[in-house]
């Protein structure tokens, strides 16, 4: 398991590492799969020093069936169940355990992913903090969930191992094959929401250390998400379930198992194939990822223009018939672009001024963010001011995002903010909650291709009704 946990770790950040512009160091990467490797083998110490306790004559002891406590009362599949799961607490911990971190981490990408448009902004140590959740994070999380399986697996087919006395007495007293695949389904079931209630309680607990607040409208659907840990545990319980179902009724007599051979065949084959299909499937999720990044769009290089005995009059009225050309389909993009916007407006515009949300004259980029420079490119800083006067609503918060706000340029790229500088703590809060009716001004900073001249911004969120474009017109390089 901790070879297989350290592969998909080198999987994972070695795609990151060719896939990025800025890759993890090497020796990162590395150290990062041998600390999951290492964490396993740590998890096999205390097992070891409990066998050494174990004495010969332990062997021979009879005449207990069950050794299990008794939590609740046993009259049900699910009351069995449940003591099973407090008889072994300490492998049922860890399979919460295991089920529960993906959890929590998976459904708060998710109230970053609906809540605030897929970007987390935070501030950390007294600095500024975004990080924008994609696929790959939620990759990550699948593999994470993947391991939970085989974790709680493996730990199902070692309480079954030590139950084998047990369920044979309960097929000798006339227990069908399906009542046992449902007792041990139920075991698996119960760990799921165990720890998907811990999952979404952790998760509640990192969305308000982070922004403060309490998720209330997302509740409904972030709990929906319990379905996931619970999904969980009942395929982490199949392989185990049906290991308990070929146990014989004579194996309370004689301690005998029919067929344990191949049961055990059955049973590697099985994880073999999983882990062979997850690192498959990782390595293909990567490889098209790494593809989608190699045929983006590149700007081509300018053809050479060779000529063909045309008069030199004639070549020139062509030049100035393709400029014509390319001014037109300028103007038509331009004009497609301000139409997304309700508002249409320009940085200064004085008419604008009396409306939520409104863009101030450009600023020279602050240079307390020391900013990287790139070839070909330069940044440009747009000051963006919020203020709702209305009184009544003092104190009310809603959700105003500048960060998320993008940049198009007329050949229709866009151009996210690569950071920016709130003026006003007490107006724009955790980078993304407006505070009525104190004044926000934020400098948003983007980074676009020197060769560019024009651009829009797009700007649309909860705290001003109005979806608002403004042309922003750049001079020369």
């Amino acid at each position: 398991m901790g070879t297989l946990v350290a592969l998909i770790s080198w999987t994972i950040l070695g795609s990151f590492w060719i896939t990025t512009d800025n890759p993890i160091a090497m020796s990162r990467i590395l150290l990062i799969g041998l600390a999951g490797l290492l964490i396993y083998w740590g998890g096999t110490l205390v097992p070891m020093s409990l066998i050494r306790r174990i004495k010969p004559y332990e062997s021979m002891r009879s005449g207990e069936v069950s050794k299990g406590r008794r939590f609740v009362r046993a009259r049900s599949v699910l009351g069995m169940s449940i003591n099973q799961n407090v008889t072994y607490w300490q492998r049922t911990l860890l399979s919460v355990v295991a089920i529960a971190l993906p959890t929590s981490l998976f459904i708060f990408f998710l109230f970053i992913t609906f809540r605030l448009k897929g970007v987390l902004y935070a501030t950390w140590l007294g600095e500024y903090v975004a990080l924008e959740v994609g696929t790959m994070h939620y990759v990550a999380m699948g593999v994470s969930l993947l391991i939970a399986i085989l974790t709680t697996t493996e730990i199902m087919w070692q309480n079954v191992n030590e139950r084998k006395s047990q369920l044979a007495v309960l097929k000798a007293t006339g227990w069908r094959d399906g009542q046992v695949r449902l007792l041990v389904l139920s075991e698996g079931m119960i760990t799921g929401l165990c720890a998907g209630v811990i999952g979404l309680l952790t998760a509640l607990g990192m969305i308000g250390f982070v922004y403060g607040q309490f998720p209330v409208q997302e509740l409904g659907f972030l709990s929906i998400m319990l379905f996931i840990p619970v999904i969980t545990g009942v395929l982490g319980a199949l392989l185990p379930a049906q290991r308990a179902v070929r146990i014989t009724p004579n194996a309370a007599l004689g301690s005998i198992v029919e067929n344990t051979q191949a049961t055990e065949r059955r049973f590697k084959w099985a994880l073999g194939s999983i882990a062979t299909s997850l690192c498959v499937g990782v390595a293909s999720l990567f490889l098209f990822a790494s593809t989608e990044s190699s045929t983006a769009p590149q700007q081509s290089a300018p053809l050479k223009q060779q000529t063909n005995g045309q008069k030199l009059k004639d070549l020139s009225s062509e030049k100035k018939s393709s400029n014509d050309s390319n001014t037109v389909n300028q103007e038509t993009a331009l004009k497609k672009l301000m139409k997304r916007g309700v508002i249409q407006t320009y940085p200064g515009d004085p008419k604008a001024k009396y409306e939520l949300f409104y863009a101030k004259p450009l600023i020279p980029t602050p240079k307390k963010l020391d900013l990287k420079e790139k070839s070909g490119y330069r940044y440009i800083t747009i000051l963006v001011f919020m203020h709702n006067s209305d009184t009544r609503s003092e104190g009310a918060y809603s959700n105003y995002r500048p960060g998320t706000f993008t940049l198009t340029s007329l050949d229709g790229k866009e151009y996210s903010s690569v950071d920016y500088v709130n003026h006003n703590e007490k107006a724009l809060k955790y980078g993304y909650q407006y505070i009525s009716p104190y004044k926000s001004l934020v400098d948003l900073v983007y980074q676009v291709p020197i060769d560019q001249k024009v651009f829009v911004l797009y700007a649309a969120d909860e705290a001003f009704p109005k979806p608002t474009t403004v042309k922003i017109e750049l001079e020369g390089s």
